[in-house]
């Protein structure tokens, strides 16, 4: 699956779970916005920025690293969350944007609350 087909089913996944959660999606026509999407949760509008990786974690380590601003940095103003989508862990990490380059991700590490859960404190 080439990087484009990751992002897309990245999307997909987490706008659905979102909906499964009783939250409403919108998403833009176009590829220029800098957010994939935004979503109303308790009543509040939220513009979330969506990554994916079908990566495994690599021997003798727990987490996958994943870059961030490959492409771009998202300031706060732009993006309010960053929702990652981890095919390995068959679920998704929902974390508040604070302009971080990357992450180490894992259900059991430092962003386990956020695991499957879309915590917006």
């Amino acid at each position: 699956m080439d990087s484009n087909a990751i992002g897309y089913l990245s999307e997909y996944k987490i706008a659905t779970a979102l909906m499964e959660h009783g939250h409403y999606v919108s998403m833009p026509l176009n590829n220029s916005s800098t957010y994939d999407m935004i979503a109303e949760i308790n009543d509040n509008l939220y513009k979330i920025q969506v990554k994916g990786t079908i990566k495994k974690p690599p021997k003798n380590k727990n987490g996958i690293h994943i870059n961030i601003s490959r492409h771009r940095t998202y300031s706060k103003s732009e993006i309010d969350f960053i929702a990652i989508w981890v095919e390995y862990f068959k679920g998704f990490f929902f974390i508040r944007n604070q302009n971080q380059t990357s992450v180490v991700l894992h259900p059991e590490g430092k962003y386990k609350k956020y695991f499957n859960n879309f915590v917006v404190m």
